[in-house]
């Protein structure tokens, strides 16, 4: 009898050792910062010691439809966020800060970095080891939450942390070959690009994914993508390309910002007025910012002033055709916005420009920004700052010249602009979180480079020494 209840006994053995191998990971939840935006939606949620989630519907079907929502089953990852050895010095190339002393910034190779000193002391808080964090590919909502889609061939990974990094939950991933692209002649995509990540707040966001098919080099298709879950699951509500539009509207989409669920602006690449192998119609003046009264369902446009001085510069390169693209969106507050605006007149000429509204697009200003004849080197050494309170707009610019370079600022939306300082930076990364608090990434023409804060407005900088630590 004892031979036949051994083995009973070894399987109850079995059995209870592997019950008790369960990882849990605990995630503090924080509460998250009110958002600058008077928003309409309200997302509660109630963290316990350890925050449980429930596996999301699977929807299966022979025939996937083009406006499914993609989702897989999430799960959260024990594994610790990498870091560099303890006290390493480095150089942060750009800054992301919220509060005086707490934010996130991007350095060489590709890391992820979140400090809550101001800068002095960052952790490498990526959510996998040896994974490069492109700034397209992640959304900081607030100093303590962000989103990183990590691009695998044609598939997306998402990770979510609402802790500065510390831990990170792997939310869905979603291939774009799952989708059905019949209007797009059922092409097979070999490649992906996160165009853009927008968050409203921790359950609502938009994604822009271009994807591309390099057997038909030409056609390129932009995936518009909205969330009601974090990321947990992702809906394809709209595609933006000439070659296969479900609407017939805009052919390109850049970025977005959102106001609430259904109001938002997007930025589209329009090829209308590119030269070859484009469509190649001559430039006639006006461009266009584009609303959504639907969540992103369908577009319309809306006319912007002319950009200054592009029709003439044209006229005189008797060149006819343009390539405008929307650099950058800046959300300011509640329906004020702005647009970094840069155009390439063939072979080599560069113009850029920034739109102001402080209407929802019922009125605009606009100026034309210094490039030095350069289209992107320098998108990142203008910056604007607007306070809601008063209505005042502050701008900062670096102007390289041969030895170094000017710091500018305006308040009269850039139709003058006063000398703050002459330095020795070859240019300048700018951040400021009010008229007086900002960051700056510079290199020096000697070749080093450092992160600078001031608190004067730009007046005088100090060089802030820093320094890589280890996770708590």
């Amino acid at each position: 009898m004892h031979k036949h209840l051994l083995p009973l006994f070894i399987l109850l053995i079995i059995t209870l050792a592997c019950a008790s191998l369960r990882v849990e990971v605990q995630i503090g939840i924080s509460a998250v910062a009110t958002n600058t935006l008077p928003l309409t939606v309200s997302v509660s949620f109630t963290p316990t010691s350890s925050e449980t989630h429930s596996m999301p519907t699977r929807t299966t079907s022979r025939t996937p439809t083009p406006f499914g929502t993609i989702s897989t089953p999430m799960f959260t990852s024990s594994t610790p966020a990498p870091f560099f050895p303890n006290g390493q010095a480095f150089v942060v190339d750009e800054t992301r800060m919220f509060t005086k002393t707490t934010g996130w910034g991007l350095a060489q190779p590709g890391l992820l970095l979140h400090t809550r000193d101001g800068g002095r002391t960052w952790r490498d808080v990526r959510p996998m080891s040896g994974v490069y964090v492109p700034s397209k590919s992640v959304f900081f909502l607030n100093s303590e939450t962000a989103w990183f889609g990590m691009v695998e061939s044609t598939s997306i990974i998402f990770w979510h942390t609402r802790d500065g990094g510390h831990t990170w939950k792997r939310e869905t991933t979603l291939d774009v070959n799952s989708l059905d692209m019949s209007l797009c002649n059922s092409f097979i995509f070999d490649s992906v690009t996160i165009t853009d990540i927008f968050f409203l707040d921790i359950a609502n966001g938009w994604l822009i994914v271009t994807a591309s098919d390099h057997a038909h080099s030409a056609f390129d298709v932009s995936l518009f993508f909205t969330t009601k879950t974090g990321g947990l699951t992702w809906e394809l509500t709209y595609l933006a390309s000439q070659d296969c539009s479900t609407s017939g509207g805009p052919d390109g989409m850049k970025q977005v910002v959102f106001w609430n669920l259904i109001e938002g602006w997007g930025a589209f690449a329009s090829r209308r007025y590119d030269y070859y192998p484009n469509y190649e119609l001559p430039y006639i003046g006006g461009w266009e910012i584009y609303h959504t009264h639907n969540g992103g369902e369908s577009w319309e446009s809306v006319s912007l002033p002319e950009p200054p001085g592009l029709l003439e510069e044209i006229a005189r390169q008797q060149a006819h055709h343009v390539r405008c693209n929307a650099a950058q969106l800046y959300t300011f507050s509640y329906q004020v916005f702005g647009i970094r605006l840069v155009c390439l007149i063939p072979p080599s000429t560069s113009m850029a420009y920034y739109y102001i509204t402080l209407d929802d697009g019922i009125n605009w200003k606009v100026w034309q920004t210094e490039t030095n004849g350069l289209a992107y080197t320098h998108l990142l050494d203008e910056t604007l700052y607007y306070n809601p309170i008063s209505g005042q707009l502050k701008g900062w610019r670096f102007l390289p010249q041969t030895e170094g370079g000017i710091l500018q600022q305006t308040t009269d939306y850039g139709r003058t602009w006063t000398n703050l300082r002459e330095e020795k930076w070859l240019w300048m990364r700018l951040d400021f979180i009010n008229e007086l608090i900002g960051w700056a990434t510079a290199p020096a023409k000697d070749g080093s480079s450092g992160l600078y804060f001031t608190s004067d407005g730009g007046h005088t900088w100090e060089k802030i020494e820093t320094m890589l630590i280890s996770q708590p």
